[in-house]
């Protein structure tokens, strides 16, 4: 593994230096994606994590976390109840919303907030509507059962108090 240093940025705010040992524990506790946004130490380049070649073999097969198309709405399997929230209404925002419509069952609470029944984790609802979403909008997928989270575009401090919450810890 590489010796580079990387900063993130979430939700405006840039975090870091990691080294690309804390990355690959990014990876496998799901604070870091390979669409996440991403600089090199001593630069303001940011761009997706995938990007870089020191941080490609993080994504691969094994390593915590793929990089693969994010998987269609599907009715097969179990499915669960999700509460899903945009930062803002904005056209990404209306953009990953006709993705949630599209599942058989949708509720819309407000233009920004949706609970859904879908099959697989909130990581994979995540995944449905992150590539309709800019690294700018922020996203919010919750199970309804508070058993798992996930985010976009939120801060990782952010995202780990928010865990915390509703974890009752």
């Amino acid at each position: 593994m590489s010796n580079a240093r990387f900063h993130l940025s979430s939700g405006g705010k840039v975090y870091g230096p990691y080294d690309t040992e804390t990355l690959a524990r990014f990876v496998a506790e799901k604070r870091l994606a390979h669409h996440s946004l991403v600089a090199p130490e001593g630069t303001q380049d940011f761009r997706p994590a995938l990007q870089f070649p020191e941080l490609r073999a993080l994504f691969r097969p094994g390593s915590g976390e793929e990089h693969r198309a994010a998987p269609s709405p599907s009715s097969e399997g179990p499915s669960a109840a999700f509460l899903v929230a945009f930062g803002r209404a904005s056209s990404e925002a209306s953009k990953a919303a006709d993705i949630l419509r599209r599942l058989p069952s949708c509720h819309e609470i407000t233009e920004t907030v949706f609970l859904v029944r879908a099959a697989g984790s909130a990581d994979e609802l995540r995944e449905r509507i992150a590539g309709a979403l800019p690294s700018t909008e922020r996203a919010f997928v919750m199970e309804a059962s508070g058993a798992a989270i996930a985010s976009h575009g939120i801060a990782l401090a952010e995202h780990e108090d928010i865990r915390t919450m509703i974890k009752g810890g």
